[in-house]
């Protein structure tokens, strides 16, 4: 079975057996820590929660030099929010919108826009720390020069839904 369908059997059993029941509160807590976007956008993640809407931000740069040939940099940041549909005293279950955008500086400068809509589950291993996963839909709108980020793409729209990445995972260090 491949791991979407089990992330997404697990958040719908999540939903059906948790419910509303004792919520964690999150409003006017903020974090950073790892995420990784299904859209793309990796790197130093921050979260900032006003109760049961979350603010989310990711930051990226990465930096490829070969031997031979051009240089490449990539700058990643995805900007968007998560509503808690599900919160307990251990676990919350959100959907999301955020927006990635990538610029890659190789010769020529190429930006390329994703936007995503995920289903996220956080655990909380304790009051500052929380580890997530999360599975959903992606467009992607790729440039002329091709991909930016995720797989080598030719010009023009796509839409994904269990392709490519499927799932990601991070983890957030709360004050």
């Amino acid at each position: 079975m491949k791991c979407a369908t089990k992330l997404g059997i697990l958040a719908a059993a999540f939903v059906l057996v948790l419910g509303q029941a004792n919520a964690k509160e999150m409003g006017g807590k903020w974090g950073v820590g790892l995420h990784q976007n299904i859209g793309g956008a990796s790197g130093l993640g921050m979260k900032y929660w006003t109760g049961k809407f979350g603010i989310i931000g990711n930051l990226g740069f990465h930096v490829w030099s070969p031997e031979e040939g051009d240089s490449t940099s990539i700058f990643l940041l995805g900007l968007g929010g998560i509503y808690n549909l599900v919160e307990t005293p251990e676990a919350n279950l959100g959907i999301g919108g955020i927006v990635n955008l990538a610029l890659r500086s190789r010769g020529e400068s190429s930006f390329h826009a994703l936007i995503e809509i995920p289903l996220v589950a956080e655990y909380f291993l304790s009051d500052h720390f929380s580890i997530f996963g999360q599975v959903g839909i992606v467009f992607s709108f790729v440039p002329e020069e091709g991909s930016v980020v995720g797989p080598e793409l030719a010009d023009g729209f796509g839409f994904s839904l269990g392709a490519g990445t499927e799932a990601t995972a991070g983890f957030t260090f709360y004050f």
